[in-house]
């Protein structure tokens, strides 16, 4: 069973490192609440519910969308946030933080990715774990009452369910890579191609592409492998502390070559829980701390009566749901990519598929998609694909104002004059990872129903804050370049204007325009890109 033991500092590490991460996070949110998450933003709460309809989801954020309510919901958060990384009345703290995050996340699915995934996951079985156990006020108050200290390992249940929850990630997503493109190498070549996420690190490997075929097989195999090796019986504290430095390895080097929002940072904090204790001890001596904790009792020991009988019934019964949902969760998603399945934004299945595909082939059983449903009034669903097949094409989104003075301004690149070529907003020039992702999605054809409202929100806020520079129209244009071709493909997504006739005109257009860029532009000068020719 030592093996399955995970020891305390690992856990309050953990802790600490997700505790983190979440202010940093927190910190963006605030300044984006009327933009993301209220009634004068791009998804108000009706369109919340069309974008969530035929789920089961519910959040604390649909009592009310006014910017007041959720700036009160994330000051709740953020103090539940600092609770967490002080470990004060931690268990209470991470029920109550969890509940938060799972509520932000459906809140506006749009601008969440698998950083956001990973994290409420940690949180979720982080209610169970004994995290505040150690390195904590929790435990200043456990000595001043005193009670015994804590041993070194916590209870193998169900704190196990935490590096089990990390492994099955990277062996989901490293199984899913199984295929030509990543093994031939090309899927890096189509990583660093992508400008709305690459960093520079990512430009200077597109330079020098014989560093990508190995890069590409390291990742590949480290993440295939890594989940396993990690449990290994055989020198397991060398071969964990091997391993969770490969992984940290990785993800510095993920950050260096690419934007991937919080994914690297929350699960650099995870991998902490598979820290042995004499990486711990070895580590305390080198700072010059030899007290280590007590062998004699266990947190468990101390809390007897909390664990005995049906609260203890009650939390295995719950983990163990939670995690068949979360094996069904990502067996679906290996059948729905043999299969080729639609899925949403947040990569669920799309109403109808579970149950039909191209010649009613390759389906699900059905009980398998019944307990994945089941899961979703918590949220507890999860989705590992990420980059299972990098796309072959780019696209980004372009927010062109057409201003009264005649000049012409990108919107999104904060009023940086428009660029004709359509040269491609970087990261860098977008104002946070969820603007990204939301103009990701986009662009999207089962989200076109929210393109008209992107396009009126940013026309009413850019006339709102520069008054001395009114706009009067403002479209909404996707480019588009197919790696190894010349040119780009260019359609208008949506146009919006103070005049209500463009507006009307632009509700009737039932399909983008897809057009080439010679014509695109001279359609986009005109008075109106919707009048047909």
């Amino acid at each position: 069973m030592s093996l399955l033991r995970v020891p305390l500092r690992s856990l309050a590490a953990c802790r600490i490192g997700l505790a983190s991460v979440m202010l940093v996070d927190l910190t963006t949110r605030f300044g984006e609440v009327e933009i993301f998450l209220s009634k004068r933003g791009l998804l108000p709460l009706e369109l919340q519910r069309e974008l969530t309809s035929g789920g089961s989801w519910w959040t604390l954020y649909a009592f009310s969308d006014s910017p007041v309510y959720a700036w009160m919901l994330l000051a709740t958060q953020l103090v539940c946030t600092l609770l967490l990384l002080a470990g004060a009345w931690t268990r209470y703290a991470t029920v109550a933080l969890w509940l938060l995050t799972m509520s932000l996340h459906v809140r506006n699915p749009l601008v969440n990715n698998s950083g956001d995934m990973l994290l409420r996951m940690m949180l979720f079985w982080g209610m169970f774990a004994p995290w505040g156990a150690c390195w904590s006020l929790d435990a200043v108050r456990r000595r001043r009452g005193g009670l015994a200290p804590p041993g070194r390992d916590a209870p193998v249940w169900p704190s196990v369910l935490l590096p089990i929850q990390v492994s099955l990630v990277y062996l989901v997503t490293g199984w899913l890579k199984l295929n030509d493109v990543w093994l031939s190498g090309e899927a890096m070549q189509r990583v660093v191609e992508l400008d709305f996420c690459v960093r520079p690190g990512g430009r200077w490997l597109a330079e020098h592409p014989q560093w990508l075929a190995p890069i590409a097989a390291c990742t590949l195999w480290l993440e295939l492998l890594g989940p396993i090796v990690v449990w290994s019986p055989w020198k397991s504290a060398s071969v964990r502390v091997i391993v969770v430095a490969a992984f940290w390895a990785l993800h510095l080097g993920v950050e260096a070559v690419m934007h991937v929002g919080l994914f690297g940072w929350v699960s650099m904090a995870a991998w902490l829980v598979f820290l042995p204790n004499p990486f711990w001890d070895r580590l305390g001596d080198r700072l010059g701390r030899r007290t280590r904790p007590s062998v004699e009792s266990s947190p468990e020991s101390d809390n007897t009566a909390r664990h005995r009988g049906a609260w203890r019934w009650l939390v295995t019964g719950i983990c163990g749901y939670a995690m068949a949902v979360a094996l069904a969760a990502n067996l679906l998603d290996i059948w729905r990519v043999g299969a080729e399945m639609a899925t949403d934004a947040n990569g669920r299945l799309l109403p109808g598929q579970e149950t039909e595909t191209e010649g009613g082939e390759n389906l699900p059983p059905t009980w398998l998609v019944g307990l994945l449903r089941s899961g979703e009034p918590a949220y507890i669903d999860q989705e590992w694909t990420m980059f299972h097949v990098p796309p072959t094409r780019d696209s980004w989104l372009v927010a062109r104002a057409d201003l009264e003075s005649g000049e012409q301004i990108d919107v999104l690149r904060r009023g940086q004059p428009w660029d004709a070529t359509g040269s491609p907003a970087t990261a860098r020039e977008l104002p946070s990872q969820h603007w990204r992702y939301y103009l990701r999605r986009l662009s999207f054809e089962r989200h076109r129903s929210f393109r008209q409202r992107a396009a009126d929100v940013l026309l009413e806020q850019w006339n709102g804050r520069h008054p001395q520079r009114p706009a009067v129209r403002l479209t909404l244009i996707e480019f588009a370049q197919t790696f190894g071709e010349e040119g780009f493909e260019t359609r208008v997504l949506a146009s919006a204007s103070s005049t209500e006739s463009t507006r009307e005109a632009a509700s009737e257009a039932n399909e983008p325009l897809q057009i080439d860029l010679e014509g695109a532009l001279d359609r986009l000068n005109s008075p109106d890109p919707f009048a047909p020719r």
